[in-house]
């Protein structure tokens, strides 16, 4: 089973203090992690409003998107989620899959904003997994977009299938058109 999780607003909805605790955990100096903090929540805004500018307000929430740290700073929150999937397999509370050339079993690749996972087409795995996703959910605050995100399914029989399918509430994603 692979799983394309789409992250719903992930750079709007990304937790300012996650990013700090992940920081920190990382070994960055307090100086350096201020600087970073002031560079990501000092935006301020205004908007227009029947053509006439609003009063200016400053951002309150999330990494904005476009600004040049933010791919970065993403990456290392998403860090945390790796951890803790790296921690799940290591236990051997997930699987993952085994992959021709790849001395271990292959769990998750993180890109930037894409999240793929993979795993055993069980419903065991199923829920920790769902475990994990919503532990850094709650952390990160992203939030996985059920809408755009996609299980798909190699050599899984009907009935598994089908009950994963249900588990997920994603769409069923073809391997022609990930």
């Amino acid at each position: 089973m692979i799983l394309k999780l789409d992250m719903l607003k992930a750079y709007d909805r990304a937790n300012w203090q996650s990013l700090v605790a992940v920081l920190y955990h990382l070994g960055f100096s307090h100086c350096w992690i201020k600087w970073v903090f002031s560079c990501i929540s000092s935006g301020r805004f205004s908007v227009l409003i029947n053509g006439s500018p609003s009063r200016i307000f400053a951002s309150s929430w999330g990494i904005r998107q476009g600004n040049p740290l933010s791919p970065f700073l993403f990456i290392l929150l998403a860090k945390e989620l790796s951890r803790a999937i790296s921690n799940a397999t290591s236990s051997g509370l997930w699987s993952g899959i085994r992959v021709d050339g790849f001395p271990s079993p292959q769990s998750h690749c993180l890109f930037v904003d894409d999240t793929l996972l993979f795993g055993v087409a069980s419903l065991r795995e199923a829920r920790v997994i769902k475990k994990i996703i919503s532990d850094y959910a709650a952390f990160s605050r992203q939030k996985v977009n059920n809408q755009k995100s996609k299980v798909f399914f190699v050599n899984v029989s009907p009935l598994v299938r089908d009950k994963l399918v249900r588990f997920w509430s994603f769409q069923v994603g073809n391997f022609l058109c990930m």
